[in-house]
């Protein structure tokens, strides 16, 4: 392609991303200032009104007052994510998959075996259609998962059809990298054209264990942040029937060490997003990964994702889109650097999912923390 025509196909693809994130915008039903403290929220999940209200340079009674308006109107919802590996945890699993099986999923779930499958504290996020199912899973080692891999197996048969339908892939911790885990900022940055400087380098390192080890009172701090998110610490203090200034200075030192991230996790149905896109991308071992990193840096910043997690040979991402136009542009990008550089093994698998289909959600870390610790959360 000449020199010429390259420059026209990329202000045709400007303008055509232009007038698509004109025609999205106007569809948020959210002011300027509005946008920006939801933003805020997002990306500075743990910071209080006052020092939210400095970051953001906004009065911190507008703060306030936008705050509550945005958790009335259920824009968002607060979570904590624990860092597995501190519970004891070595692998991650993600399965996904398509049914050929007509049934509802309300009938599905009627299922005895299904609907444990789906409600098992391994299960830490998980989306569901008639047709399609997305599960990310926790385990303490693989030897765990292969005792559940026979029933689960079997669930999924159940639900897909065929077992050719399901798809699996393990991240142990020791070998892989977490790029975003459940981090939604950078797709809201995308989506409400924010540009924030944010003095914070990005965590893009291996996952390896704080180095605390958890006394009985810290385990009762981090289990009730992770079943009360939507608390107040003079709340889940009560509860746990400790100090507000005892509960304070553990839960501080605890986001501190790693051991636990508070996360506000936006509803996308809220400001009219319309796709979940996964993507399961195998690597060509012959490149190296940090020329690989290097590479894709850039094009990523076109797709971002609120999850990402990759070893040598594979990676594995999902995130949030406005419509299905903005997702071929930026899978178009991708798809580009991957051919240009050989980087791919094969070509990439990719499920695409719209929101308004989902008819089961589900975010659950406590689960996981009270199998783990060996304890019930009060």
């Amino acid at each position: 392609m000449s020199k010429s025509k390259l420059n026209k196909s990329a202000k045709t693809n400007y303008g055509i991303e232009t007038e698509n994130y004109i025609k999205f915008h106007e569809k948020i039903p959210l002011t300027s200032k509005e946008q920006t403290v939801f933003y805020g929220l997002v990306k500075f999940p743990e910071l209080n009104d006052q020092k939210l209200s400095r970051k953001l340079k906004i009065k911190r009674s507008t703060v306030t007052a936008i705050r509550n308006k945005l958790r009335r109107q259920n824009f968002y919802k607060p979570i904590a994510i624990p860092h597995f590996k501190l519970l004891g945890c070595e692998l991650m699993t993600i399965i996904w998959g398509r049914s050929s099986n007509p049934a509802p999923l309300k009938e599905k779930m009627k299922i005895p075996a299904i609907r444990r499958a789906m409600q098992a504290p391994e299960t830490v996020f998980q989306i569901a259609t008639d047709n399609e199912f997305f599960a990310l899973l926790i385990f303490k080692n693989f030897t765990e998962f292969k005792k559940m891999e026979g029933e689960h197996m079997q669930v999924y048969k159940k639900y897909s059809g065929e077992e050719r339908n399901v798809n699996i892939v393990h991240f142990p911790f020791e070998t892989s990298e977490i790029i975003s885990l459940f981090d939604y900022s950078s797709i809201l940055e995308k989506l409400l054209k924010i540009e924030f400087r944010d003095e914070r380098r990005q965590q893009k390192s291996k996952i390896s264990k704080p180095q605390i080890k958890l006394k009985e009172k810290e385990k009762t701090v981090l289990g009730a942040l992770i079943k009360y998110p939507e608390l107040n610490d003079k709340e889940i203090a009560e509860k746990i029937n400790t100090t507000r200034q005892t509960f304070s200075k553990i839960k501080s030192r605890l986001i501190k060490q790693g051991a636990i991230r508070p996360v506000n996790e936006p509803n996308f149905n809220k400001i009219g997003c319309e796709l979940f896109v996964n993507m399961h991308i195998r690597f060509n071992a012959l490149i190296n990964p940090d020329k690989r990193m290097l590479l894709l840096k850039k094009s990523k910043e076109k797709c971002p994702v609120m999850f990402d997690v990759e070893s040598s040979t594979e990676e594995l991402c999902f995130g949030i889109f406005e419509d299905y136009l903005s997702f071929k542009i930026a899978q178009d990008a991708l798809e580009k650097v991957y051919k240009q550089n050989n980087l791919l093994l094969k070509e990439h698998v990719t499920m695409v999912i719209p929101l308004q289909q989902i008819k089961f959600q589900k975010s659950d870390f406590i689960s996981i923390t009270e199998k783990a610790l060996n304890t019930k959360i009060k």
